[in-house]
């Protein structure tokens, strides 16, 4: 079943904070960890998924958040 989880994973992007912040250069983790304490009040709850007691980003819908976001700015 973890053969099959992680291809799960891999296919939608989902990585844990951790992996998320080594891969990208922004948010910081501690960033990421605000970013998912806030995230019912700043939009980003979609991004995160709970599996167990970790936490989950799905990275395609953080990225289109964000982005939307930074539209909105305009």
């Amino acid at each position: 079943t973890s053969q099959i989880q992680s291809k799960i994973m891999e296919m939608k992007k989902i990585l844990t904070i951790k992996q998320f912040c080594s891969i990208h250069s922004w948010p910081t983790y501690s960033s990421m960890r605000n970013i998912r304490a806030g995230s019912k009040k700043n939009g980003f709850d979609d991004a995160f998924l709970k599996y167990g007691k970790r936490v989950l980003v799905d990275v395609d819908k953080f990225w289109k958040i964000f982005e939307s976001k930074q539209n909105k700015e305009k």
